[in-house]
């Protein structure tokens, strides 16, 4: 997006500006999806503009305004397009919009005095403000699809003719207003409006020779007035469905007035400044009521506010009720009741509430007398095999039930016997039989499982350790599970064929060497001999725990004491792994004996 200015850098403008009076073509390429804001605004010498015909999403505000441009056709995607887009191109004679558009955003071709042809595609269902205002050439143009015209869209045209399809909805203030030579405009049968100006057409030959007072269009849906109503009663006749805006603005004499059954919609400031209208009864199928459309007055120093003692007559919900409750003005609802009765068990009596079906109030309360006995509607239903009927009694004016149930009547099995499943040792089977009247399941016989068969041998389960038992079992031949257990006695330490040298006596007697005999199975110590450092064998039962106290005072006497339980041993190279693993085991032993 760049800034419009051009009279200094400013850092935002577009990077060809310096080629602003030499551009004569613009190629939009296939892959671009946006032309930003003021991308080519001011450049007269563009005379021809190609669009990409699938990437391109937007064109943004005033792209191409006030170029040179004298045809404009853009594609059929689904692209957005923002206001003043091509406005004040004074050249451009032709603008057709392709399908995918479905919006003419404000001001698009504001003031391109030599427009003459606009091309709507189908999509295109909305036209909003001043979209082609003083488009003084404009003649011709397509609205059969259009939905929705917005304020001054098409002012100061040139149209002589326009027609509308049924599509039709919206129509504001002075959309034509200024085409001097508009005295044709034709409606399709079928238009079904929902909102709509008194004033669409003011300021045209069309206007100009409709009669003054009331009168109506689109077969009779929309009521119109042409200047100010200045009667004391008003009665809209049945058929109409939009009252236009501003219709009965300064209406300052209407005291009265009577809507018909068929209204849906008032339009905004239909009855502003209506200072006598102290009171409007709305239909029942009132669906919207727009701005400020009724109940308000204007004057001078304070603009709108809300008239006095001001009342709104309708159903007790929908439009009227929200109207009401937004203007802070009574509403007298127009009550559909009914009656509800809070309890009445044919003994006791009630209460009846007569209830409205709108505004949920309750009108009146009345004693209901208890009736002398119950007045019953019989249900029956049959009872078949295996499923029990009944007869439901219901009282119709208190609501008690009453039920007995008839027993389900019994199956009839018969024919042969169906094996369902046939039994093994791991389970049961069963057999059935089925009831010749609903086919269901009449009889069934479990068959019980059969026994297990034992193997000849039994199989090991857990292998016995040197202190453990082991675990065998006898297992069934046929499925596998266990018919009983028994335990393998404990194998025993076997030691190994040689014995294991710890070396780690010192000459001085601190410290003892030993050789140890272990089970080959577990590594159990089974034996032990203790060395001096001659490697004769000595008689000492502490000599395990003489080595440790003689490792931990040696390590505790460094210059930085440590715990003892946080050393490394092996750092110093003085023991290895092996040395700490033995020198523990061998403390456990010499404490035990």
């Amino acid at each position: 997006d760049y800034d419009p200015r051009t009279s200094q850098n400013t850092g935002f403008e577009p990077p060809w500006r310096g080629d602003i009076n030499s551009i004569t073509r613009v190629v939009i390429e296939e892959g671009c999806e946006s032309i930003g804001t003021n991308a080519f605004n001011k450049f007269a010498t563009i005379t021809e503009v190609t669009f990409p015909e699938v990437s391109l999403k937007t064109i943004k505000e005033s792209a191409f305004q006030s170029t040179g441009l004298k045809k404009v056709c853009l594609p059929d995607c689904d692209e957005k397009l923002e206001k003043n887009a091509f406005s004040k191109c004074e050249g451009l004679k032709e603008i057709s919009f392709g399908n995918g558009i479905k919006t003419i955003p404000m001001y698009l071709c504001s003031g391109d005095a030599s427009l003459e042809r606009v091309s709507f595609s189908p999509s295109c269902k909305t036209i909003e403000i001043a979209a082609f205002q003083n488009c003084a050439s404009l003649s011709e143009a397509n609205f059969e699809n259009l939905e929705r015209i917005e304020s001054t869209a098409f002012m100061s045209c040139d149209f002589t003719e326009v027609r509308f399809g049924k599509d039709l909805k919206y129509m504001q203030t002075n959309v034509f207003s200024g085409c001097r030579d508009l005295s044709t405009v034709v409606f399709e049968d079928g238009t079904d409006p929902v909102e709509v100006s008194n004033l669409f057409l003011n300021g045209t030959p069309y206007y100009d020779a409709l009669p003054s007072g009331l009168y109506t269009m689109f077969d009779g849906k929309v009521q119109m007035c042409k200047g100010t109503y200045t009667k004391s009663s008003l009665t809209i006749p049945e058929g109409v469905e939009v009252i236009s805006d501003v219709c009965f603005d300064n209406a300052k004499y209407l005291t009265s007035l009577s809507l018909p059954s068929t209204l849906k919609t008032i339009c905004s400031y239909a009855f502003r400044d209506c200072v006598e209208l102290k009171s409007i009864d709305l239909p029942d199928n009132i669906e919207s009521l727009c701005t400020n459309c009724i109940g308000i007055y204007t004057n001078l120093y304070s603009f709108y506010t809300e008239l006095e003692d001001f009342s709104i007559s309708g159903i007790g919900c929908g439009a009227a009720f929200e109207y009401a409750v937004l203007h802070n003005f009574p509403l007298n609802c127009r009550h559909k009741c009914s009656v509800l009765y809070d309890v009445d068990d044919c003994g006791k009596g009630g209460i009846a509430y007569t209830l409205c079906d709108y505004c949920g109030a309750c009108l009146e309360t009345d004693l209901v007398e208890p009736a002398t006995s119950h007045s019953f509607e019989v249900t029956t239903v049959d009872p078949v095999c295996g499923k029990d009927g009944y007869i439901l009694e219901t009282c119709s004016v208190c609501g008690y039930e009453q039920k007995t149930v008839i027993p389900a009547t019994p199956h009839t099995p018969a024919g042969s016997w169906t094996v369902v499943s046939l039994p093994d040792c791991s389970r049961a089977g069963s057999v059935v039989r089925y009831c010749t009247t609903c086919g269901e399941i009449a009889e069934t016989i479990v068959l019980d499982k059969e026994k297990h068969t034992p193997a000849a041998e039994y199989t090991e389960i857990s292998a016995p350790t040197c202190t453990e038992p082991g675990i065998e079992a006898l297992l069934c031949v046929n499925c596998g599970e266990t018919v009983s257990e028994r335990e393998t006695p404990p194998r025993g330490h076997v030691p190994e064929d040689e014995r294991v040298e710890i070396t780690l006596p010192a000459e001085d007697g601190t410290l003892y060497g030993c050789s140890v005999l272990k089970c080959r199975y577990c590594s159990v110590i089974l034996d032990i001999i203790w060395l001096d450092a001659k490697g004769e064998t000595i008689e000492r039962t502490d000599a395990a725990a003489f080595n440790v106290r003689a490792m931990t005072e040696f390590l505790c006497s460094r210059p930085t004491p440590t715990n003892v339980g946080n050393i490394d041993y092996t750092s110093d190279g003085i023991f290895n792994v092996r040395d700490i693993l033995a020198l523990k085991k061998l403390a456990v032993i010499g404490d035990r004996k």
